[in-house]
């Protein structure tokens, strides 16, 4: 499993729930002016979170992984789903 370089919460811009994200830097990464970084950056959703889905998930890491190997910036992130009462949180209308 690759190791996300930035593991961070992002806020909700309707009810500031906090989105769990990572973002994983390529090896070829040193800065942002880097002259051998094509800027490509990939965000990688994960199947439907009811169901089990998360940023965990294997199929995604795979996806990571692979575009890591191709130089890519990439971030993950998991969707709103409360595990412990099992809820859905998402909107699923677009809104975040």
């Amino acid at each position: 499993m690759p190791t996300p370089s930035l593991n961070l919460q992002i806020p909700s811009y309707l009810d500031a729930y906090l989105l769990d994200a990572r973002v994983y830097l390529p090896t070829c990464y040193t800065a942002p002016v880097t002259q051998h970084w094509d800027r490509k950056l990939a965000i990688i959703g994960h199947p439907y979170a009811p169901l089990g889905g998360s940023h965990d998930d294997r199929v995604v890491l795979e996806v990571v992984k692979t575009l890591l190997r191709a130089g890519w910036v990439v971030s993950t992130f998991n969707f709103r789903y409360d595990l412990k009462n099992k809820k859905n949180k998402d909107t699923l209308d677009g809104r975040s």
